[in-house]
Order: C-alpha cells, then structure tokens, then sequence
C-alpha cells in the first residue's frame, strides 16, 4: 500500500501538469485554451493542430 499510494499521487498531478504544458506551449495562449473550451472542446483542440 506504501508504494501505491505515493504512486498513484505521484502520476495523478503529473499526468495533468505535462498536458497543460504541453497544450500552453502549442497554442501559445493561456487565454486561447479556457476561451474556446468553455464554446466547445473540440474546436480549440482542432484549431491550434490545423
């Protein structure tokens, strides 16, 4: 259990801290993410990769 928990903490925030970044660096814009995401998902998603 000692090794499990501090596993899954571990991955947990690393996990959506690595997406994040990536995500803020291709776009460029912190601003340009929560903007469309809050339209539709896919649209920021599919703007930034086009």
């Amino acid at each position: 259990l000692h090794l499990a928990g501090p596993t899954a903490a571990t991955e947990v925030p690393v996990a959506p801290v690595g997406v994040r970044v990536a995500i803020a660096r291709s776009i460029g814009s912190t601003i340009a993410i929560p903007a469309p995401a809050t339209q539709g998902a896919p649209t920021a998603i599919q703007t930034p990769l086009a």
